[in-house]
């Protein structure tokens, strides 16, 4: 990977096919190691967002700037171009929106055949980070599920 980001989600997506590999070869269903790795990815992703959040809010109180500081700063890391490609998309006011366009980690789950599970947690996560920041995240496909582009768009509530 061209970034520090883009190969520390590589090697994390690879640290997260291990694990469901391992509890698969232990006799766990596919739901259920995906359960569980879902709450444990969830607890560090949580703790991402809570910086991006906090740093977002410096000067910033308001909802939907913090929003847009805050999206800026996942892009800028660990996400962050040339490893992951964005393009910033025209949203009605209030609506945070850009396409991720590359994603690594989706095509590293595409390798191992694991793009259902990529979908499931690391696709699954940014939802709950919506929620965290006060946001109804809406995204109509993911590149681990098969579509061209993640369309990510972010509206305050």
């Amino acid at each position: 990977m061209p970034t520090l980001g883009g190969s520390l989600m590589v090697h994390l997506a690879a640290m997260s096919t291990a694990f469901y590999r391992e509890l698969s070869d232990k006799g766990q269903t596919d739901e259920n190691a995906t359960s569980l790795f879902y709450d444990i990815a969830w607890e560090v992703y949580r703790k991402m967002g809570r910086l991006s959040w906090l740093l977002a809010g410096w000067g910033n109180k308001g909802g939907y700037s913090r929003l847009i500081k805050a999206t800026k700063l996942f892009r800028a890391f660990p996400f962050n171009s040339p490893s992951y490609q964005w393009s910033d998309i025209k949203t009605p006011d209030n609506v945070v929106g850009f396409d991720c366009l590359k994603c690594p980690v989706a095509e590293y789950f595409e390798l191992n055949r694991l793009s259902k599970f990529c979908t499931a947690t690391w696709c699954a996560l940014d939802y709950p980070l919506a929620e965290m920041w006060n946001a109804n995240l809406t995204r109509t496909g993911s590149i681990a599920s098969g579509a061209d582009t993640c369309d990510f768009r972010w509206e305050k509530k």
